[in-house]
C-alpha cells in the first residue's frame, strides 16, 4: 500500500513529512512493518498459564499494598 502526500504551495518540508507520517500511521503501515520485523513464536499453553498466574500474583500484591501502604 503506497501513501502519497503532495506538497502544498508554501508548505515546509517538515510539515509535509508530518502529514505523510500521520497518513501512514492512520493506515497502520508502521504497525504492520514493526510486527513483520520480527517473528514471534507462539507460547505454549503451559507458558501462557504460568505467565497469567504471575500477573495475577502481581495484581493481588499491588491491590493489597494499595490499602496498607
Amino acid at each position: 500500500m503506497a501513501i502519497a502526500a503532495l506538497r502544498r504551495e508554501g508548505e515546509s518540508n517538515e510539515r509535509l513529512i508530518g502529514r505523510w507520517k500521520k497518513k501512514a500511521q492512520q493506515a497502520g503501515i508502521m504497525q504492520q512493518f514493526r510486527e513483520k520485523l520480527r517473528y514471534k513464536k507462539d507460547l505454549s499453553v503451559t507458558k501462557e498459564r504460568e505467565r497469567a498466574k504471575v500477573r495475577e500474583g502481581y495484581r493481588a500484591e499491588k491491590k493489597k499494598n494499595q490499602f496498607y501502604a
